[in-house]
């Protein structure tokens, strides 16, 4: 059964790292954010650090964490698509307002 999600869902992103002078994990709370944003944040904004984004975590509240890179990447994929239907959808039409005629300026009387 798929999972689906609230992309705008408030969630909580997280990088998981180890801690190297303790030999413990760690996490290190980055932003709170809708559910897209955050998908959006590890795929795009933090693409030149594989280690980050395999260690990242998107807390939701209302079920259990997005662990994998791989469930993340097919949410950000779900984003793109919807964000496509969203422009087509509500892309705003042109307003035609009428422009008053301008009054001819009478010179000096």
């Amino acid at each position: 059964m798929p999972k689906t999600y609230d992309l705008n869902e408030i969630v909580e992103l997280v990088d998981i790292r180890l801690q190297i002078q303790s030999r413990e994990f760690g996490g290190f709370k980055r932003a709170t954010m809708p559910l897209r944003e955050a998908v959006t944040t590890v795929i795009e904004g933090w693409q030149n650090d594989k280690f980050r984004q395999l260690s990242a975590v998107i807390v939701r509240g209302s079920g259990t964490p997005i662990r994998t890179l791989q469930e993340i990447k097919h949410l950000y994929e779900e984003v793109r698509l919807t964000s496509r239907e969203a422009v087509e959808i509500e892309r705003p039409r042109p307003k035609h307002t009428a422009i008053p005629f301008a009054k001819k300026m009478q010179g000096p009387a």
